[in-house]
């Protein structure tokens, strides 16, 4: 007996670039109004919520700054985001040795990771500690060409998704002529279009 295919829902929540936003600055944002947001979407959409972190969520209010982004992982911990990556601001604190070994034992995940969700890939990447946050060193792009072999193999007829925090420049709309951005991924994603 065979079965139809059943469409299937998921929700994608996207933050980054918070910037240590704890409280609310003139009644908008803050953690405990991001959280109400995110339950209240957790209820109508049941289990179907992917929640996703791009970076830079530290370097901004006091509280975050004092204590590391500790006070920002630990909201994040509370909201149950699904993967986060950091940007180039997590490379910023003057006590830490090695950025992402304290972000991963803080936030509990790997540097870099590559799940399967209903089907789908998405690979969550990093920047290297050798470029300081600022792009993605050569371990980490045979890394995502070896992930992303992998997830063309396995389903060559979907999308992959790739979160990382700096946009490849010239790729999308706002990334022409800026020097945010870096292009140490544009070989490695231009295999993939």
């Amino acid at each position: 007996v065979a079965c139809a295919p059943r469409e299937q829902t998921i929700v994608l929540l996207h933050t980054n670039d918070s910037h240590g936003s704890i409280l609310p600055v003139s009644g908008v944002g803050g953690m405990a109004e991001r959280a109400t947001v995110i339950d209240s979407l957790r209820k109508l959409y049941s289990n179907k919520i992917l929640l996703l972190d791009a970076g830079d969520f530290n370097t901004g209010q006091a509280v975050s700054n004092m204590f590391c982004a500790r006070p920002d992982i630990l909201a994040y911990n509370y909201m149950k985001y699904d993967a986060v990556t950091l940007g180039n601001h997590e490379f910023e604190f003057r006590n830490d040795k090695d950025p992402i070994e304290t972000f991963t034992t803080i936030l509990d995940c790997e540097e870099d990771e590559h799940a399967v969700i209903n089907g789908y890939h998405f690979i969550r990447l990093c920047p290297s500690v050798e470029t300081k946050g600022y792009g993605y060193g050569e371990e980490k792009q045979e890394w995502l060409l070896e992930e992303l072999n992998k997830a063309k193999e396995d389903t060559p007829d979907k999308p992959i998704f790739v979160m990382n925090h700096h946009a490849v420049l010239d790729t999308v709309y706002g990334t022409e002529n800026t020097t945010w951005g870096s292009n140490s991924l544009k070989d490695v994603l231009s295999k993939f279009p």
